[in-house]
């Protein structure tokens, strides 16, 4: 019985293990870097859009453009979340790739 039980228990986490590997594993470690790179474009952007480039233009409404002046801050607000987001991401990649090791 306990054999049995034991090898139950054992397929239950060999079956987690390998959901993380294949889908959680690659999905993290592309939302981590993703967010860094977006974060990157983000302060590239708002510092472009800060000094009047017209190629960059931050619409709040499809008629109606948030001032330039606005966009920095709009533009460092997202850089901001997108980095809180990539670390936060990364921190529960290890917690998985620490389970999977384990």
């Amino acid at each position: 019985m306990n054999s049995s039980t034991y090898s139950k228990a054992n397929l239950f986490k060999l079956t987690i293990k390998s959901f993380l590997i294949l889908f959680c594993v690659p999905i993290l470690s592309v939302w981590t870097v993703g967010s860094l790179i977006c974060a990157a474009i983000s302060l590239i952007a708002a510092l472009l859009g800060l000094f009047g480039w017209n190629g960059i233009a931050m619409n709040i409404s499809p008629g109606y453009a948030l001032p330039g002046i606005l966009g920095f801050p709009a533009g460092l607000l997202l850089a901001f979340l997108l980095v809180l987001s990539s670390y936060y991401t990364r921190r529960f990649l290890k917690k998985s790739l620490q389970f999977i090791k384990s």
